[in-house]
């Protein structure tokens, strides 16, 4: 079978095997036959309430053998999974020295990540959660500035990609005024560390539609270096393909995105030192779409009163 094929697999198998409810009422059942035999005074009625209560113990049996074979199905079909994405995370992954040398032009059509109304109003609240003038925040991977607007009540706001085109195009959104405002910074290739940018300073770094095209092990790389550059209390939001999901495990087997287990990145964030604060996943369009909201330990605090409302300069005379 094909991962998707495996996973899809897994999915429904999980959805409709639930037993829990089942061995909770047949043991509820048991203890209240028990109870009503011991209460019970014709000798004969007691013999025969007890059989009821045995028959009850040998359906609890059945349910708990079951769940061992269940148990030992799933770790089959895991098994197959995990031998069938090894190649998803070797040193060497194809899809990810593909994307990094591919042209704008070719990111934009074909490197694409459909957003329907309700996931993309969900989405701008969560930014808006994150967002302050308080603080400083930062976009990376800008492309053509779809989310960058919804940023602007960070202050400031940087902006960081690995193409000058994304950079000059999501800036044109804007008024000169505001685009003077920008704090914009043109990354080099692999340059995961983004030490150009200040250090625990930001209290929201958003990514979206760039590490769903970076393995695992290149998303660790982003993971730590984002984390020194937020405040603690900040918060790191990012879009990834959830290869948990049947869909998101197909591009991944197509080399269209990486394969990045929701089952596996949440671990890692949590050793690297993160919190979870929230995760979503969504296929009502169409389209995997996974992402998933991470904290910096900690509280967020600020000096910062007001906005900056102009330029203090000196006149001389």
């Amino acid at each position: 079978m094909k991962l998707s094929e495996l996973v899809q697999l897994r999915t429904h198998l999980e959805a409709v095997y639930n037993t829990g409810s089942i061995a909770h009422e047949v043991d509820l059942a048991n203890f209240n036959l028990l109870s009503v035999r011991n209460e019970t005074a014709d000798d004969n009625f007691k013999i025969q309430i007890g059989k009821l209560a045995d028959n009850i113990k040998t359906v609890h049996a059945q349910l708990e053998h079951n769940r061992s074979l269940y148990k030992t199905l799933l770790d089959n079909i895991n098994g197959q999974i995990a031998e069938a994405s090894a190649k998803f995370f070797s040193g060497n992954y194809d899809l990810e020295l593909r994307v990094e040398s591919e042209a704008v032009g070719i990111i934009r059509r074909i490197r694409t990540l459909d957003v329907d109304t309700t996931i993309r109003e969900e989405i701008k609240a969560r930014i808006a959660l994150h967002s302050s003038w308080q603080y400083p925040a930062l976009e990376i991977g800008c492309r053509d500035g779809e989310w960058t607007n919804e940023l602007v009540a960070s202050d400031p706001l940087y902006i960081v990609d690995y193409y000058r085109e994304f950079i000059d195009s999501a800036l044109s959104n804007f008024n000169p005024t505001y685009q003077a405002r920008l704090r914009t910074y043109l990354l080099k290739d692999k340059d995961y560390s983004m030490s150009v940018l200040p250090q625990g300073q930001f209290s929201f770094v958003f990514c979206w539609n760039l590490l769903n095209y970076r393995s695992l092990d290149t998303v660790k790389e982003y993971l730590k270096s984002v984390k020194e550059l937020l405040r603690p209390g900040g918060v790191f939001m990012f879009s990834y393909n959830n290869g948990d999901i049947a869909q998101a495990a197909g591009y991944a087997e197509n080399f269209f995105m990486s394969y990045i287990p929701k089952s596996m990145l949440m671990p890692l964030c949590e050793s690297l030192g993160y919190d979870i604060v929230y995760s979503r996943d969504n296929n009502s369009s169409g389209t995997a779409l996974s992402w998933i909201e991470i904290q910096k330990p900690g509280r967020l605090s600020t000096v910062k009163a007001h906005q900056v409302m102009g330029e203090l300069t000196r006149i001389t005379r």
